[in-house]
Formats: C-alpha cells, structure tokens, sequence
C-alpha cells in the first residue's frame, strides 16, 4: 500500500539490499518525521514507483542483486514521469560519481549527512514530544547495536533542518 497523496510529500523510498539498513534508515528517517517505504532491490523499487509511489526523494544503494542502483537509477532517469525525482545514493563504493544521482554519499560517514539531505527534500518535521535528549539516546543504543553485530556503524546524528542546494 502507498502513502496517500497528503503523505507523499515526506515519503523517503529507501533501496538496499540489507535489511538492517533499511531498518535503521526507517527509524532514523521516521524520528525526523518522514513516512518510510522500503525495497531490498532496483526492481522492487522500480515497481513501485511505475505503480504509483511518488516520494519526496529516494535513497538507493548501488550494490543490489536483481536490479542494482546503477540500473535502477538509469530506469528512473529514462521514465519521464520520474525524471525529476531527486535520488540519493547512499553507498560504501567510496567516493564514486553516479550519473543521475542528485547526491552521493558514503557509507557509514554519510548517513548524518543523509538525513539532514532527506528532512531538506522532504521538509518533515520530527514528532511531537521527541526531545533532542531521548532521540540522541535512542541513536547511541542502535549505535551500539550495529557494532556489536559488526554492522554499519552510524555516527551521533544532528537531525537539523537544512534545504537542498538550488541546483536540484
């Protein structure tokens, strides 16, 4: 099911092939106030988006079996409908340049990051009653989660708004 139109302007699609990435991207994503649909391919993704999801943005990964981001951004780019969808890439490819990616960022250092680009597309505002204290307490505890599971470490988050550079 897709978020209703009202919805659809603060809705983050999130692409990656890991599913506890998709749920730490959910959870921080959610806290900051976006509505979080997910795929664990390019094609799941791509479906979604031909059957009707219109997110604020989209958050891809490069590496994906089935459709990787490569080509999954390349099918977005050649829809006319979609082409002006801004997209993320989030990935652990080092300092790649991706040909119509709307930004590129680095896994892990480039989560904070994400989310201040994200919440800037997206204008979401966090929930009422969720102080600064307990959202910083909650990152430290999945922080702490990730390294011991030997996952993505994310680093302390600053959930600031910021606006996209002009260019997009």
């Amino acid at each position: 099911m897709h978020p209703s139109v009202d919805e659809s302007h603060r809705t983050v699609l999130v692409v990656d092939d890991d599913a506890n990435l998709r749920t730490v991207m959910r959870r921080l994503l959610s806290r900051a106030g976006c509505s979080v649909v997910t795929a664990g391919d390019g094609q799941v993704a791509l479906e979604a988006l031909h059957s009707g999801l219109r997110p604020c943005v989209v958050v891809t990964d490069l590496q994906m079996p089935v459709m990787d981001g490569w080509k999954f951004i390349a099918r977005v780019r050649s829809t006319p409908t979609l082409q002006g969808l801004p997209i993320c890439v989030l990935s652990a490819d080092g300092n790649v340049q991706v040909s119509g990616a709307s930004v590129t960022l680095n896994k892990p250092e480039g989560i904070a990051e994400l989310v201040r680009v994200v919440v800037g597309f997206c204008h979401c505002t966090p929930e009422p009653g969720d102080d600064a204290v307990a959202a910083r307490q909650r990152t430290s505890a999945e922080e702490r989660v990730l390294n011991q599971r030997g996952q993505v470490v994310i680093s302390r988050l600053r959930l600031s708004r910021v606006q996209p550079p002009a260019v997009w």
